[in-house]
């Protein structure tokens, strides 16, 4: 659905076996996979979201938008520029309890983030200083939405284990994280 191939379960369990293969190897490696069949045979079955549902496979809980979370919860985003101090987004990070921050231009359109783990790492191995810039760091933004993302998309943000960043345009203007989605569906349960 994302990517538009139309594939059948073949060619899922081929996929599925190539993303542990590259687990295992490693980055940096090329892996080549073959699709062996397309997905003609299954469009009544799991080409169809209600087949998906009625057979258990798929839910509808969580139905919804990020703007459903966020409703009217203050949007006030910690962000880094590039050029700001490690020791600077540390300060930052340390004080709001966070782990993560966009790092926007001087227009305020996102072009990356800084996790905690590459500043621990970077620190730690000698590559940057307190005194360093955060450029080196720099990680590229993932897990990008928009306000009007699906809660099923939001899912597979945080099945990638990124942080879900909201922009409207090229703007940061929320954060959403796990414990926002449980608490939206707590706040929804019936």
């Amino acid at each position: 659905r994302e990517e538009g191939i139309f594939a059948g379960g073949s060619s899922g369990a081929a996929v599925h076996v190539a993303v542990q293969l590259a687990k295992e190897v490693g980055k940096g490696k090329t892996i080549v996979v073959v699709l062996p069949d397309s997905g003609s045979s299954y469009i009544s079955k799991f080409h169809s979201d209600e087949w998906m549902r009625d057979n258990g496979f798929a839910e509808d809980k969580g139905t919804g938008t990020v703007r459903d979370i966020l409703g009217s919860k203050q949007r006030d985003v910690k962000t880094a520029r590039k050029g700001d101090r490690v020791d600077q987004v540390v300060e930052t990070m340390r004080g709001h309890g966070i782990s993560q921050m966009p790092v926007v231009s001087e227009d305020g359109r996102a072009v990356g983030m800084v996790h905690e783990y590459d500043l621990l790492n970077a620190l730690v191995a000698g590559k940057v200083k307190f005194a360093d810039t955060i450029d080196a760091i720099v990680a590229p933004l993932q897990g990008a939405l928009s306000l009007d993302t699906s809660i099923a998309r939001l899912r597979e943000v945080f099945a990638q284990d990124n942080v879900a960043v909201v922009k409207e345009g090229e703007k940061v203007v929320a954060i959403v994280t796990k414990i926002d989605l449980i608490d939206f569906l707590h706040r929804t349960a019936a």
